[in-house]
């Protein structure tokens, strides 16, 4: 009983505490989740690095932002959590993170990405004193969830879904590193989903944990450094899905694992949560969990976007969940070509 108490008060502590935050800084609107314009075609929300442990604190934090989409006044059509939705991969964890879910109904519509925290778990010491990965245990794991979660039956770390009409195509790592591990068959399977997405004519959304190679301020956000080119990216094989991406238009790249918080296109750093291409888009999720000052932007627990479809453009909106607030300085407005 007394645990009980003292849950709700540390809950009820967290929603004074952003609530407090989102009334004196200033570019922030209450309001539940709904469309900004007539004719929205299809509308998900997307968070990242929810990195959740058997932790009452940050079981707290995430059902904040798991009711404000449950409570939405326009339902979402999904709801996609972009790698690291686990601090260390453990069942336990991913329990945790399941029963979340399943308590605010949002099972059917969870699109789950990979990432690196995800497979540490099944990390080990070989013969040689290496530390090396369980590929097959991650991929193991990996599915199970997605099958306890959204009933969805997978063997691999990747996989797609269709979505209002649009293509969701998840690239995940198949290894436990930092840096992502792309098999070429992998690389061969996302291009002819890219092709098969084009046919459509509808934005292409391709999430994957890690950034683009030197996106988003990388590697300087990442590590505070900037000595080697690719780190806090992809890794290897961002040249090649990168080549591939090109080759579309109307292609929205989403990332998260560089922890970042929301950063505005005219911020003046060099880099921004939405980056505009010619033909692509490429958008880096803030860390839901941890809000991270040094590496600059809006920073606060629950943050993350809400991506609205219409005929002309995509709208991406920055959100609070965990508040229930619009992020409205976060805002960009992609058009379709």
């Amino acid at each position: 009983m007394v645990l009980t108490y003292l849950v709700k008060a540390v809950r009820l502590f967290l929603v004074t505490v952003m609530t407090v935050a989102s009334v004196i800084i200033p570019g922030k609107t209450q309001g539940k989740i709904e469309p900004a314009q007539d004719g929205c075609r299809a509308s998900f929300a997307a968070m990242s690095d929810v990195h959740m442990k058997n932790n009452f604190i940050r079981q707290g934090m995430f059902e904040l932002g798991l009711a404000d989409i449950k409570d939405a006044k326009t339902p979402l059509d999904a709801v996609v959590f972009d790698g690291d939705n686990t601090d260390r991969g453990y069942d336990k964890d991913w329990d945790t993170f399941a029963t979340a879910l399943k308590k605010y109904g949002i099972t059917d519509k969870a699109v789950i990405a990979i990432g690196n925290h995800d497979t540490r778990s099944h990390e080990y010491v070989d013969e040689n004193g290496r530390k090396v990965d369980d590929v097959e245990a991650i991929k193991s794991t990996f599915a199970h969830y997605n099958k306890v979660i959204a009933n969805r039956d997978i063997n691999e770390t990747y996989y797609s879904e269709i979505v209002g009409g649009c293509y969701m195509i998840v690239l995940g790592s198949e290894d436990g590193g930092t840096a992502a591990t792309v098999s070429q068959r992998q690389i061969e399977w996302f291009e002819e989903q890219m092709n098969l997405a084009s046919l459509t004519r509808l934005p292409i959304f391709v999430f994957f944990h890690q950034p683009i190679n030197g996106t988003h301020g990388l590697p300087y956000t990442w590590e505070m450094k900037d000595d080697v080119p690719e780190r806090g990216g992809i890794g290897e094989a961002s040249d090649q899905i990168l080549s591939i991406i090109k080759k579309h238009k109307n292609v929205f790249y989403v990332s998260g694992h560089i922890h970042t918080g929301l950063i505005a296109e005219d911020a003046g750093k060099g880099y921004a949560t939405v980056e505009r291409y010619d033909g692509y888009t490429l958008i880096n999720l803030p860390c839901y969990m941890y809000p991270d000052v040094i590496r600059g932007g809006h920073f606060a627990n629950g943050t993350g976007l809400v991506f609205e479809v219409y005929d002309n453009e995509v709208l991406i909106r920055g959100r609070n969940f965990a508040t229930g607030t619009w992020l409205t300085k976060y805002d960009a407005s992609i058009p379709l070509k």
